[in-house]
């Protein structure tokens, strides 16, 4: 039997555990929160605000487009914007409309990248510290956020959650960025335990490669913020829309977790798990349960927006980004540079 058969064969437990979890995740927010209450919060939103948030969508995934190509022209490779924002939306439509392990968004956008890159090994790193620098950025905000929230932040649950996940996060960002973590990591690979680390691996060779372009790093280190100030905005407006107005500070805590944790591997495209994030980590700073959802299920209603207009564009230019797409599975070291949850962001992070 060859290896192509024994792949096809093979039972995709992946896809079985991410359906079984977006569907007990969904089961057990129907259950807890009442549909017509939802549903009212959805009825009543101002659609006004709702554009807005769109619009910032847009923009966001703009600001997203500039910090890529600061990268690639830190590889010494120059694009297009125009080609550039092409390649993203349709890696948001596989990312948004498919489960996105099968072919995720940062795939396509390193595949579709690695002839203007001149190397598919390039292309994928490059994605990977896009993809990292924005959640050291986000990271950060919600530290900031606890910090400056001051007497607004009395829930030490949500105090715990975000000091435990956002500084996890820039510990792991501060090793990986150390000189030796790529060789450590490559040697650590060989180990049962840890062999399949190949995100972590895909971040320290990028940061190898980038360490010696400190400009290059912090203008992508700008973009970034100014993406999540975009955001975290977007949220806002999100959350005014269906009638919900936490303090000020709540966003800069909770979006940035959201953010983070949807990365976990547990739902197809974040379905169900955005829901319950929004309900839990709002809960603390006094949002109902029905308004945290509604805003969930805005939130999921604009990202699919933005993956059918991805598809779009898939469609407009036809065979040619669909070989391109179809070539998602090459060959390359960084291969793995996203895990499957890390589509469900729509580019955000």
């Amino acid at each position: 039997m060859t290896e192509e058969q024994t792949a096809r064969r093979r039972v995709p437990w992946k896809l079985i555990v991410r359906c079984a979890g977006s569907i007990l995740l969904v089961a057990f927010v129907l259950r807890a929160v009442p549909v017509r209450a939802i549903a009212a919060r959805l009825g009543s939103a101002d659609m006004a605000l709702v554009a807005a948030a769109f619009a910032l969508n847009v923009t966001g995934f703009f600001f997203s487009v500039l910090r890529w190509r600061v990268l690639l022209r830190g590889q010494g490779t120059d694009a297009r914007i125009r080609d550039l924002c092409e390649i993203y939306l349709v890696g948001i439509f596989f990312g948004s409309l498919l489960p996105g392990f099968l072919l995720g968004s940062d795939v396509v956008r390193s595949e579709a990248t690695v002839k203007i890159a001149r190397s598919r090994t390039r292309a994928y790193l490059t994605v990977a510290i896009d993809r990292f620098s924005g959640l050291v950025v986000l990271a950060t905000f919600s530290l900031c956020g606890v910090a400056l929230g001051g007497a607004e932040v009395t829930d030490m649950r949500a105090r715990g959650i975000a000091i435990a996940v956002a500084f996890a996060v820039l510990v792991v960002g501060a090793v990986l960025y150390l000189p030796l973590a790529s060789s450590l990591l490559r040697a650590a690979r060989q180990l049962p335990i840890i062999g399949g680390f190949k995100l972590l691996q895909s971040v320290a060779d990028g940061l190898e490669v980038f360490r010696a372009q400190p400009r290059v790093l912090a203008k992508a280190m700008f973009w970034a913020v100014v993406l999540q100030l975009n955001v975290i905005l977007y949220y806002a407006l999100i959350g005014a829309a269906v009638g919900i107005s936490p303090v000020r500070v709540a966003y800069f805590i909770v979006v940035p977790l959201v953010l983070i944790l949807l990365m976990l591997p547990v739902s197809i495209n974040g379905i169900g798990l955005r829901d319950v994030l929004f309900w839990h980590l709002l809960a603390p700073f006094g949002v109902p349960r029905d308004g945290a959802v509604a805003l969930a299920w805005v939130d999921l209603a604009l990202y699919l927006g933005i993956g059918l207009i991805g598809g779009a564009v898939f469609l407009w230019r036809g065979q040619d980004l669909l070989r391109l797409a179809r070539a998602g599975g090459g060959e390359c070291p960084a291969a793995e540079i996203a895990p499957a949850g890390a589509q469900a962001d729509g580019g955000r992070t």
